[in-house]
């Protein structure tokens, strides 16, 4: 049963009422029949490879969550809604969705695994994309009783291959229908053991158009194992072929009972295979994958690879695989001894899958360790027990092959996740000039900021991100596009004159673009060269003025990666801004996204600092002479001048801009105040002279900043330093002034 709901997605275009439809949501009503059941549970839910839903249902209604899977809304929608899970169990009632739409007649299909969806929002495209449930049965046997040895039933997300040889053989329904009395619990429980601590688990699809025989051959082809019933009990006897045995303890078979041997060989070394090729079915991927194995030195030795492919299909996993494959390699690249031996009734007890010593001097051999391939007793009036043996390979010297490494393969359609690492800030006036032109940019309240964000890209298929914005503080909105941008961190310390700078752990570090500026901290600089592991920049670019930055500290390249969420903010105002990246996936869930402050300071308004500073014509000096004057000297810096082109506090002046003072003060390192000289006007020097400072020594403080009609530059110089005294300088200032 399907049903079609269609739905209109339609957004008012402007500030006209008119509706205009962009789009058709699809929503279906549906009832899928799986299998016979009861199972165990659905583990998960894809349409079209693509996961919508993983969990542990065993009935009842889930709810599928993925409205972005095939891209949102802005590609192909995605899926959301219920849908009811019926595990197919003797008692199952009939669907009370499907009653409401196809009357009190419907069956309750006892015995069926299905799904039914109730109207389930299916995406953007009216082509249904294909759905796939992931069931397991592991822990209930096909009839609904419990599973036998049900501790060592499951391996994982895989079946135990000896419960699904002895489920073929006792299942009433689909299998043999043996009692279960007439199998071996001993033998299987063993073998399951084994196989549960090899971690050699299958899943494995029984097509009806081979017998059930021959599905019970497949399985023991994968796991190198016999089933036979046993001459004396009568039951179904389950054997691996295995080492671990102690040769000493084996039966032995030589001249004293041996008749005979015939078509006794050893291959050649042409006969030979050195490559071993596994195909099985990876379930990470749901695909057929394959590994393969070699003996480098046989290669060698045969002067070409000999190749064989071994089909797998109940394997699931590459682990499993390559240790299969290395059991085959062993089998088939060495010169394994075949032959048929005639003995007497001492052979009777010999079963097929066992193990015994045979001694032959006629062939040169002793202590040759067989393994029982077919086993004849003949008739009742013969002492003649006919044994098709080989050579055991597990008694020879053994290779060790590792499980094949991770394949380092990831799959390119990761779910979006949040950005590592934010640069929001907000903007300066250079940002505003390129964005909305000198003209508009000049013209803005000198109360008013802009906000320019930009991230870390999180994975490598997130193409971009979405800026949603919150200026009202109730709710974000989708304000833009976002590019990622570059990133590093700083391998050392760095000193405000450093312009060699030392660089670690750069992500995108390859687009990053000459003579752009770079975010460290609060500071901003022009980079002139960059490579992985240092950079070359010009300091206190814009309105920054150079600053100490400790190791660690993260670099941001995001000059031609900002974006804005082109909102007019009050100063005092805070924005608040989360970016959300996008993948082939979808979109990143906005409630999965770092929120992002910028308290607003009205930054493009304000006038630049000045620049070059020096202290007593020296640049940021850890000391100065406490028997001379401090003279400070700095240079010009214009905003309105300063629209085309970067430059580094070292560049001349520019400028100033006219209205513009600086204000100039000593301090003590606390921060107390000694001298201020304010309204500095048309000047580019200060002097604090002897008699100012007094007797203050020690360390001490140089601030140095900007004022235009009464509105202070963002940032200032700052430096702290020593002033030389008694005691710490003393050839400099014994005597005092």
């Amino acid at each position: 049963m399907t049903e079609w709901r269609l739905q209109q997605w339609r957004w008012l275009v402007g500030g006209s009422s008119k509706a205009q439809t962009v789009g058709y949501k699809y929503y279906l009503g549906m009832h899928l029949v799986f299998c016979h059941g009861p199972i165990d549970k659905i583990i998960k839910v894809e349409f079209d490879e693509k996961t919508a839903w993983t969990g542990n249902a065993t009935g009842g209604a889930i709810a599928i969550s993925a409205d972005t899977l095939f891209g949102g809304e802005e590609r192909e929608g995605g899926v959301s809604g219920t849908v009811d899970i019926d595990m197919g169990s003797d008692t199952q009632t009939p669907n009370s969705y499907l009653v409401s739409k196809l009357g009190s007649m419907v069956p309750g299909f006892r015995g069926m695994v299905s799904a039914v969806f109730r109207q389930v929002y299916l995406g953007m495209n009216p082509y249904l994309k294909r759905p796939s449930f992931w069931g397991q049965r592991i822990l209930v046997r096909q009839n609904g009783i419990a599973q036998w040895y049900i501790a060592k039933a499951a391996i994982g997300q895989d079946m135990n291959p000896a419960h699904i040889i002895r489920e073929c053989l006792t299942d009433p329904d689909w299998g043999m229908g043996y009692p279960e009395a007439d199998v071996d619990d001993t033998t299987f429980q063993a073998a399951a053991d084994q196989m549960y601590s090899e971690g050699m688990g299958m899943s494995l699809l029984w097509d009806r158009s081979v017998t059930l025989e021959e599905f019970i051959q497949e399985v023991l082809k994968h796991i190198d194992g016999s089933l036979f019933v046993d001459r004396t009990s009568g039951k179904f006897v389950l054997k691996l072929a295995r080492g671990g045995y102690d040769v000493n303890s084996l039966l032995v078979l030589d001249e004293s009972s041996v008749d005979k041997i015939s078509d006794f060989k050893r291959n050649t070394i042409g006969e030979l295979v050195n490559s071993v090729t596994v195909v099985y079915w990876d379930a990470s991927t749901g695909k057929n994958n394959s590994i393969t194995v070699q003996d480098i030195a046989l290669a060698a030795q045969q002067q070409s690879v000999v190749s064989t492919t071994k089909q797998f299909p109940g394997f699931t996993n590459g682990t499993i695989a390559t240790k299969v494959a290395a059991r085959s390699l062993k089998a088939l690249s060495v010169p394994l001894a075949s032959g048929t031996i005639y003995a007497n009734r001492k052979a009777a007890s010999l079963n097929i899958g066992d193990v015994f010593v045979l001694s032959w001097p006629r062939y040169g051999i002793s202590q040759l360790v067989m393994r029982v391939a077919n086993v004849e007793l003949g008739a009742l009036d013969s002492n003649v027990v006919k044994i098709s043996a080989v050579e055991d390979v597990f008694a020879l010297s053994s290779a060790i092959y590792a499980p094949p490494p991770p394949s380092g393969w990831t799959n390119p359609n990761s779910d979006p996740a949040p950005c590592p690492y934010h640069c929001v800030i907000e903007a300066p006036f250079w940002e505003l000039c390129q964005r909305m032109g000198e003209t508009d940019a000049r013209s803005i309240p000198t109360t008013a900021g802009f906000v320019v964000a930009t991230g870390v890209r999180p994975t490598s298929d997130a193409g971009n991100a979405k800026l949603y914005t919150n200026p009202t503080n109730t709710a974000y909105e989708e304000a833009g596009t976002v590019d990622f941008c570059p990133t590093a961190i700083l391998s050392a310390d760095i000193t405000p004159n450093q312009t060699v700078i030392p660089i670690q752990s750069g992500m995108d570090l390859d687009i990053v673009k000459i003579n752009t500026y770079a975010v460290i901290d609060n500071e901003l600089v022009i980079v002139t060269a960059i490579s992985s592991s240092s950079m070359t920049v010009g300091r206190g670019v814009l309105d920054s003025v150079p600053a100490v930055h400790a190791l660690g500290a993260r670099v941001f390249f995001p000059d031609v990666y900002f974006e804005t969420d082109q909102v007019e903010y009050a100063q005092g105002e805070v924005a608040r801004i989360k970016l959300l990246p996008t993948t082939a996936k979808g979109t990143l869930a906005e409630a999965s996204a770092t929120a992002q402050t910028v308290t607003i300071q009205a930054r493009a308004p304000r006038p630049y600092p000045p620049q070059k500073l020096r202290i007593n014509s020296v640049a940021y000096p850890d000391t100065v002479r406490g028997d001379q004057n401090i003279t400070v000297t700095w240079v010009h810096r214009d905003r309105l001048q300063q629209t085309a082109t970067l430059v580094d506090t070292e560049a001349a002046s520019i400028g100033p801009e006219a209205n513009t003072t600086y204000t100039c003060r000593l301090l003590t390192q606390a921060g107390s105040v000694l001298v201020t000289h304010a309204g500095l006007t048309g000047v580019v020097t200060d002097t604090f002279t002897l008699a100012e400072m007094g007797s203050n020594y020690g360390r001490l403080r140089i601030q140095l900043w900007a004022v235009r009609d009464g509105i202070q530059s963002l940032q200032m110089h700052d430096w702290e330093f020593t002033r030389s005294g008694y005691g710490a300088g003393y050839g400099y200032s014994y005597g005092g002034a």
